[in-house]
Formats: C-alpha cells, structure tokens, sequence
C-alpha cells in the first residue's frame, strides 16, 4: 500500500476490489475484502465520488486481496478518520495473528506501539533504535511526570532523575526514571504544583530521548 497512490474513477470500490484481486490465484473473496477492510456499505460507489478516508480504505483493500504473505503498508492511515483507523488496526492485527509479515512505516508512535512487535527509527541514514516497543521504553525512560507549575523547564531539568523536561505554558512535563526520587524533589523545590499526573512513559516520548541522545548505527 502506497502512501499516495491513484484509483480507477470510473470503477465502483466493489469493481476495483475485484478488478486487483482477480490478478492473485488465492485472491480473497471480494465481499470478504469489502467486509475486512469497512467498505461493504460504500460497495457501489464510484471511486471518483470517495471521500480522502474512503479512498485510503479502499487502497487497503487493494494491498489485501491478493492474500498475501507479507504486508507492505506505507502511512496507511494518513488522513482518515478516527472510525476508519481503528478499522485498519484491527485488520492488520488479524492479518498479523494469521501468520502474515506486516511492515508499517508511520510517524504516528501511537500506531507503531499500537501494532507492531518491533520497531525500527531510521534517521539521516542510521538506525536510531531496533526493538520491540516495550523494550524501548523501558530502555529508555519509566515514567512521565506532568503538572502546572511557574517554575521554568531548566530549573525542573535539574530535579532528580530527570532525563528531560519540557513545558507549554504552565504545563510541564518531565521523563524521569525514577518519578519517586523527581516527586520528592519536586515537593521540595516546587511545592506549588497542580494537575500532578505520573504515568508510564509513551514510545513516542522514549523515541525522543534516544533520538535526542544521537546513538545509532549505519542502515
């Protein structure tokens, strides 16, 4: 599944599914297709009348109908909807779980930990990171600390622990490996806190210390 790619606009979805499954000897069964991928509603559409988020889905139905053994799926949620995206989720999980090869280039970190079993950030031509995306974060941080506060990010920098701190407007946000020891000093230096808020660190805020760190090695 290409990031950009065109469609036959005078073809129904349904025409078009057919149309490139039938180029597969173990093709997928086009209702099947149409079902897997939310488009049974939209099967008598001409393509050329498809929204941005139904033309997407409609580009994954193509990539699937042939059954194949490896997935290739380039941002294959970029621009759809929030219904259509969890559709898409739930679809490659499936496919995943049946014994398929799934590659998934995204920017979205939240989908990269949502689906996949090891992720790897390329940047400037060196890999950055390779792991599963637990690993990752333990790896690379534990936990998030967030809260309003006055004092300026470089002071909260300095707290213990603290890998990274960051702030938009009075929002702070610290990485920490160990939130106990960052409370602590918080209470001590920065009693004036609110919204205090401790959770387990995101893959996007583990990825952003290692690329922050500049570690890596050549593709």
């Amino acid at each position: 599944m290409l990031q950009d790619a065109g469609l036959p606009e005078g073809l129904t979805v349904r025409e078009a599914v057919d149309l490139q499954a039938g180029y597969f000897r173990r093709r997928l069964k086009t209702a099947d297709i149409l079902e897997q991928t939310g488009l049974s509603a939209l099967a008598k559409r001409r393509c050329d009348k498809l929204s941005g988020g139904e033309r997407r889905r409609v580009q994954f139905a193509l990539a699937i109908g042939g059954r194949p053994d490896l997935f290739v799926l380039d941002e294959p949620t970029a621009g759809v909807d929030p219904e259509s995206r969890r559709e898409i989720w739930r679809t490659v999980r499936a496919k995943a779980a049946d014994g398929g090869a799934v590659v998934l280039a995204t920017h979205h970190m939240d989908e990269a930990e949502a689906l996949a079993d090891r992720v790897v950030v390329i940047a400037g031509g060196r890999i950055l990171v390779d792991g599963s995306p637990s690993l990752i974060k333990a790896r690379a941080a534990g936990s998030t600390v967030k809260f309003r506060t006055a004092a300026p990010a470089d002071q909260l920098a300095g707290l213990a622990a603290v890998i990274r701190a960051s702030k938009d407007g009075a929002h702070a946000t610290l990485l920490t490996t160990d939130p106990r020891s960052t409370l602590e000093a918080l209470f001590v230096e920065h009693p004036a806190v609110s919204e205090l808020e401790v959770a387990s660190a995101s893959l996007e805020e583990a990825l952003a210390d290692v690329v922050a760190a500049g570690q890596g090695r050549d593709v």
